[in-house]
């Protein structure tokens, strides 16, 4: 059981603050941490801002997975997707701009 702790490198030493891994594995370790208490309501701060589009977006997605039946309050520099939202705030200028909500596909075709 030990050597196969030390082969998928739970042995590795992060630094003080994980100081030795990249801002993305930082950043993707912060997301875990907090998705592991299952929180009502999980609040993300910029979350993937140092991702690329394309994982930017797989990671939303699992997060919102995870989630589901649980809120999820993400503030954004750069507004992706806002369909996978139930409701979108913009602000400007440090107030609040615009709002809006989205329904589901299925709830609108049902309309």
């Amino acid at each position: 059981m030990v050597q196969a702790t030390v082969d998928i490198g739970l042995e590795f030493q992060v630094g003080v603050g994980g100081s030795r891994l990249s801002s993305v594995q930082r950043q993707k370790l912060a997301i875990a941490r907090a998705m592991l208490k299952r929180p009502d309501l999980l609040i993300l701060n910029n979350p993937f801002g140092s991702f690329d589009e394309g994982l930017r977006l797989a990671l939303l997605d699992k997060v919102l997975e995870a989630q589901k039946g649980h809120g999820v309050l993400a503030v954004m520099d750069q507004l992706t997707l806002p369909e996978r939202f139930d409701r979108v705030f913009v602000a400007k200028d440090g107030r609040l701009a615009e709002t809006s909500d989205f329904k589901p596909a299925a709830a609108e075709a049902a309309e």
